[in-house]
Parts: C-alpha cells; structure tokens; sequence
C-alpha cells in the first residue's frame, strides 16, 4: 500500500550526475517530475496511512504493522525530496555539504533495506499462512512482529553503513569558473572498495531477498492450484504481480552497479 511512493533509489542515487553533467533539459525535467509527484503523493499518502493506522485502527493486524513500517521508511526517504530538487534544478551541484550528502544516501539506503526485508516478511507470512497455517497461528503473535520488525530495522541501518563511507562531496570541478561539487560514489581509488559495495548491495538487497520471495511465492502458488483451494487464479496472479514488481523496480539498479 505504503510501498510504491517511495522515490526509486536508482533515481536518487543517479540524480546528482544528471543535474551536475551537460545532459539535455528533458532529462532534468523528467527527473524533476519524478520527485514532484512522488514528494506532492507520496509523502501526504504515507503520513496518512501511519495516522490511520496509529489512530483509525483499534485492533491493528500484523498486516496493518507491517504497512506501517513500510509507510514510515518511505515516509522518511521522501522527506530527501526536496534535496535532490534542488540539485536539479539549481544546477549548482550539491549545495548542502558533504554531511548531508552522507547522511541522504544513508538514509536512501536504509529505507531500501527495510522496504526489500518488509515484504519479504510479507512473503513469509503469506508461505505460512497458506502452507503452515497452524504453526502461523502460534507465530502471529505481536511481541514476536514486534521483535523481528525491530531486527529488520536494525539490519537495514547495518546492510546500508557502507553508503555513506563510499559517498563523496569532495571532488569539485569548474563550470564557467564556479566549483561545482559533486555527491558521487567514491571508492578511495580501490577496486576492491568498489567490488565490495556493489557485490554487497546486489547480494544482500536483491539476489538473496528476491530468491528468497521466489521461493515463497512458488510454493504458495502450488498449493493455491491443488483442489483443495478455491480461487486459486486470482491469488496466484496477484503473487506474480508481486514477484514481478520487485524485479522491475530493483532489477535495473542492481544491473547498472554490477556493469559499473
């Protein structure tokens, strides 16, 4: 629900070489309508559904928590909007120092984690209830979302320290006699620095979440088509649309690091 407002993080991670190098207008001009429309609905939409559920809904749903925490984290990383606005179409540069150049990317990262790690705790849920539907009876008990939500978290802010080490706003150059600086990857000269983050960033936020999905959803998908279950079509079409989805969205990202 909360999920797909989210500005892509392909989006904010390539944001600063499309405003800092002599690309087209159109290209800063779909860039700036990209973070307008996801700011102008996302960000009121995710602040609803946390206000619903924090205050409109008495007795919350595991489901209800975990939309929750999706519309929190994108909440959050929407709130970087107004930055990379900015940088498009100020055509300055990064204006705002390399702490914050840090410290958005960080928090970009995070919230990739935490949405990636969310919905395959979705997917996990959904394998349960379907397959283990007893023994999801026993685990659906709220202490027990609370503490794997809580590592999830914990996790995300983990999996994304290598963002801000590797991100840079110190490499000016000169445009029309104006330093022009730039918050861009930088891997200390090392490939092995570079190997590192973008291994750990396809392994650990695409490869092993989406196997991990796939492999739900499969065996979700076989016992939705035994006899015993009735409209199987629509629950197995939705999965794929589900399935699907994550590989559109992260897919490209993850191509692009490893190509790089």
């Amino acid at each position: 629900m909360a999920n797909p407002s989210v500005i892509p993080l392909p989006v904010i991670s390539n944001v600063t070489m499309v405003a800092s190098s002599k690309s087209p207008s159109l290209s800063h001009q779909i860039g700036i309508a990209i973070l307008v429309l996801a700011f102008v609905l996302g960000f009121p939409g995710n602040l609803f559904v946390v206000w619903s559920v924090l205050f409109r809904v008495h007795k919350r749903s595991v489901t209800c928590l975990l939309v929750l925490n999706l519309a929190v984290a994108d909440a959050l990383v929407l709130l970087s909007a107004p930055f990379f606005l900015r940088l498009l179409a100020g055509g300055k540069g990064w204006e705002f120092g390399d702490g914050m150049c840090k410290t958005i990317h960080y928090l970009c990262c995070v919230n990739m984690y935490v949405s990636i790690y969310l919905i395959c705790l979705m997917s996990l849920d959904r394998w349960l209830a379907v397959i283990r539907p007893f023994l999801s009876q026993r685990l659906r008990k709220k202490k027990n979302l609370y503490a794997v939500m809580l590592g999830i978290w914990i996790m995300a802010f983990l999996l994304a320290l290598p963002m801000p080490f590797y991100r840079s706003n110190q490499q000016p150059f000169l445009a029309k006699n104006v330093s022009i600086y730039l918050c861009n990857p930088y891997h200390w000269n090392s490939v092995n620095h570079e190997l590192f983050q973008y291994l750990m960033e396809t392994l650990a936020g695409f490869l092993i979440p989406f196997a991990f999905i796939v492999v739900c959803y499969t065996s979700v998908i076989c016992r939705l088509r035994s006899a015993m279950f009735h409209g199987r079509v629509k629950g197995s079409l939705l999965i794929l649309i589900i399935i699907t989805a994550f590989a559109v969205f992260w897919l490209p990202y993850h191509v692009i690091n490893i190509l790089q």
